[in-house]
């Protein structure tokens, strides 16, 4: 039963870093073209599911403290780069 658990927590676990890889991905595009409906809507969903009864059955890592992190951070990255560019 051990084996089966471990599992089950590799499944949640690589639902959840898939998610916050897209995030990512999302998040820098919206940030990029913040009138893209698309990127808007992607990046609202994944919020959503961040927030959601599901996420929270998934982890125990708070989806909001979560959703801010990941922000700064591609905030930070972006910053990052046009100092570099510039």
């Amino acid at each position: 039963m051990e084996g089966t658990m471990t599992n089950w927590e590799n499944l949640a676990n690589a639902i959840v870093l898939t998610a916050v890889k897209d995030f990512r991905i999302e998040y820098k595009r919206y940030l990029k073209n913040p009138k893209s409906k698309a990127a808007a809507a992607e990046v609202a969903s994944l919020i959503r599911f961040f927030t959601s009864d599901y996420y929270s059955t998934l982890t125990s890592v708070d989806g909001e403290f979560l959703v801010r992190k990941l922000k700064e951070e591609v905030e930070e990255k972006i910053n990052a780069e046009k100092g570099r560019s510039s």
